[in-house]
């Protein structure tokens, strides 16, 4: 796991880049200017709630992923048993499951 802190304003730029829009875009669907949202990624200027909830479902996440960084459903505690615990038929699963799911949230 990488234990890389990410601050807000580098998150946005992040998502931004992932989801291959502009800065121009996101403004205007932000319905704010260019500058403002340019203010957003450099730490500036913080986005105001409004945009903050715009931007979770623009992007499918949620409003805690957007302001820490962390993800609610990450480590959830609903498995929490050592890999080392499970037998090796399951574990061989387990662990294919693993990489398809890291490869779909680096897409």
């Amino acid at each position: 796991m990488n234990n890389e802190i990410i601050t807000l304003p580098e998150r946005l730029k992040r998502l931004r880049l992932k989801a291959g829009n502009t800065q121009e875009k996101l403004a205007e669907e932000l319905h704010i200017g260019v500058k403002a949202y340019s203010k957003y990624e450099q730490g500036i200027a913080r986005p105001s709630y409004e945009s903050i909830v715009k931007l979770a479902e623009k992007y499918n996440t949620t409003t805690d992923y957007i302001l820490t960084g962390k993800n609610p459903n990450y480590n959830s505690g609903l498995i929490n048993i050592p890999i080392e615990a499970v037998d090796d038929e399951p574990k061989s699963a387990l662990l294919n499951l693993q990489k398809i799911i890291e490869k779909k949230m680096k897409q």
